[in-house]
């Protein structure tokens, strides 16, 4: 039985390198097609149950690639195994698709768990921006498939610089078909502050005077940040967003750990153990600005945590950031202030605050006065 203090684990398995697709943005670019050995990474996978359900409540068991359903058949073993293995336990399993590659078998297996196996379907927006940076493979989904079977399950919309000024187009496109929408900006790739940043001002602008205009609508993640942790009485601690080598662990297709997926890194040279050891150790600190030194001063670290797995893998340190990242999510904070500071005035007519009493408003209000006063990108 769960307890009230046991946590959930995060448990990502690298099934294959191999993909299908080759797109722009992916921070995956050495590809091969190893796939993994059920048999080789089952006992790997009880021995991390064992050592962590004394203080965990509910497992997900992730399924990363390559493209994850290009190894189906030990995906799907894997899975029916630990649900057998562990009846006891809350195993959900997860995994992050393309959705290309779907057969009959595929969407039989999924349509007969599909509370127990959620996938989670990469789609950049309409069919010309999704076709410019994941190799034409727009009229290959079945997105029928995925809404019919996971309408709550929000798909995946990575914001490349080339779709940087469509952000509310492809977002509408996709929420007009019925999907909840995750924008998200790609990662480590090649970014022009000069002339991208006043392109992603101008959408998030589109962004929050649309969902001040549709109060029934609820602000995707990428402008709906919680103006309440930026308040000066809120103390937040500046600790770990993310719970990389601790509540998160990924084994890769030879079922060697890292501290979550994105530290994993080139599949074609040999496993640095000593490295990955060293990363765990410094990732038991919950004191953030001892990994990100160069964060000290910033006013919304409690909310922008930096990847350590990106930057351990492309510059071989966790505190070594993506500075240019800094201003994009420096943006995104004031458009979400600005947004909240309109809505605010008339709590109980939008879906996003009505659930919240009066004092729990005060600390929101707090914070978009905190940002608007003294955040500047």
């Amino acid at each position: 039985m769960r307890g009230e203090s046991k946590r959930s684990r995060e448990i990502f398995v690298m099934v294959t390198n191999h993909c299908n697709l080759a797109c722009s943005y992916c921070y995956e670019p050495v590809k091969n097609r190893q796939v993994i050995s059920p048999e080789a990474i089952k006992p790997v996978i009880s021995r991390d149950i064992s050592n962590s359900r004394e203080n965990t409540g509910e497992y997900y068991l992730i399924f990363h690639g390559g493209e994850p359903f290009l190894a189906f058949r030990e995906m799907k073993e894997i899975a029916e195994w630990a649900w057998q293995t562990y009846p006891e336990l809350n195993i959900v399993c997860m995994v992050t698709t393309n959705g290309t590659v779907l057969t009959p078998e595929i969407r039989e297996w999924l349509t007969g768990y599909r509370k127990r196996f959620l996938p989670i379907l990469s789609i950049d927006g309409g069919r010309e921006s999704h076709n410019l940076n994941r190799s034409g493979s727009w009229d290959r989904i079945d997105r029928t498939f995925f809404l019919e079977n996971w309408p709550l399950q929000p798909v995946k919309m990575t914001i490349a610089p080339n779709t940087v000024d469509r952000i509310f187009e492809n977002y509408l496109t996709l929420s007009d078909e019925g999907f909840i929408v995750n924008p998200s900006l790609a990662k480590e790739v090649d970014w022009d502050e000069e002339k991208h940043l006043p392109l992603f001002a101008l959408e998030l602008k589109k962004l929050a005077d649309y969902f001040v205009d549709h109060p029934g609508k609820v602000p995707c993640e990428l402008i709906g940040i919680p103006m309440q942790n930026f308040a000066p009485e809120a103390k937040i601690p500046r600790n770990r967003a993310c719970g990389a080598g601790d509540n998160i662990v990924a084994y890769d297709v030879n079922g060697h750990p890292y501290p979550c997926h994105a530290f994993i890194g080139d599949p074609t040279q040999n496993y640095n153990k000593a490295g990955a050891d060293q990363c765990f150790e410094k990732l038991k600190t919950n004191d953030g600005l001892l990994l990100s030194p160069g964060c000290e001063d910033c006013f919304i670290f409690s909310y922008c945590s930096p990847c350590y797995g990106l930057n351990y893998a492309t510059r071989g340190d966790m505190g070594a950031f993506d500075r240019k990242m800094c201003r994009f999510n420096k943006l995104r904070v004031l458009a979400a202030a600005e947004m909240f500071s309109r809505m605010v005035t008339s709590p109980l007519k939008y879906k996003a605050l009505q659930d919240k009493s009066p004092e729990q408003l005060k600390p929101l209000v707090s914070g978009i006065r905190a940002v608007l006063s003294g955040l500047t990108v």
